[in-house]
């Protein structure tokens, strides 16, 4: 469930980051595609570590991002959570192996026939 900042932390963040994107804040390693510095101005407020796997809702842990870098971080951060993700469900179900199977569907009724203008009558024994 995702949890909003609260508007106290808003203020806060904007405050800090003066209108400019935050982007130097985030760490690199985690965000492959982001620049290290960006002087475009910040419109969306970001979760440096995302809230899906764990992150709070503290000043420490906003970020004030423009538009594309917080578009590349959001990508990087699914990419990652898509392989977390992956690794939590095999590790809960190991008798999962792989795909799963198809569904194999029923024989339909044979005492019945379906004609092309849809109506149904009783097969002649």
């Amino acid at each position: 469930m995702r949890t909003n900042f609260s508007k106290a932390t808003k203020v806060g963040a904007l405050k800090r980051c003066g209108g400019k994107c935050e982007v130097h804040r985030l760490d690199s390693s985690c965000c492959g595609d982001i620049p290290d510095s960006c002087e475009n101005i910040a419109k969306e407020l970001d979760h440096i570590f995302p809230d899906a796997l764990g992150g709070d809702v503290s000043l420490e842990n906003s970020a004030y991002l423009c538009r594309e870098c917080h578009f590349q971080k959001t990508r990087s951060d699914r990419k990652y959570m898509a392989r977390r993700n992956k690794h939590v469900v095999n590790r809960d179900r190991p008798d999962k192996k792989g795909p799963k199977q198809k569904m194999v569907s029923r024989p339909f009724n044979k005492a019945f026939k379906k004609k092309f203008d849809g109506t149904v009558e009783r097969r002649m024994k």
